[in-house]
């Protein structure tokens, strides 16, 4: 984490307007995609712990924790013209005291361009993210549907 922020911020005068570190505290609301200001943003959890909740049938649920290293707004890399998306609303809180650097999604896409290896350290982050939120949500469901102890779906079969 602290070379890819090192990498964001190492010119000073371009990282004032394109990155900026946000402190926080237990409780606080940090991030939302529901801002418009903040719909352009790649969050990186710098210190502390945030919690992730989704807005699902009428109300908050907490889906997650993240901690150093971790990050959010990943949906925002997508480009809505060219597919069916609509993102689920969601909020990073302050588990913990801690820093967030929030970078401005074209800057943060310039600056990985020019090194992949950094690149590569947020799409391996992100992809076991992704592998584990999905073997969750499989479990969950699995144990919500199967009452003989069997599940089936596309990507698992558990006995």
């Amino acid at each position: 984490m602290n070379q890819i922020d090192h990498f964001l911020t190492s010119d000073a005068e371009l990282a004032k307007t394109h990155v900026q570190r946000l402190k926080f505290s237990p409780k606080e609301i940090i991030y939302t995609n529901e801002k418009v200001h903040l719909r352009n943003n790649f969050v990186l959890i710098k210190e502390g712990i945030v919690s992730l909740e989704l807005y699902h049938k009428g109300k908050w649920q907490f889906t997650t924790f993240l901690t150093p290293g971790d990050c959010a707004g990943i949906d925002n890399f997508l480009t809505p013209k060219k597919i069916n998306y609509t993102p689920s609303k969601f909020k990073l809180t302050g588990a913990t005291n801690g820093e967030i650097i929030s970078v401005e999604k074209d800057y943060f896409l310039n600056h990985f361009y020019a090194n992949p290896k950094l690149f590569t350290v947020i799409l391996e982050k992100l992809a076991l993210h992704y592998m584990y939120a999905s073997y969750n949500s499989h479990e969950k469901k699995c144990k919500a549907m199967s009452a003989d102890g069997r599940c089936y779906s596309r990507i698992y079969r558990i006995n």
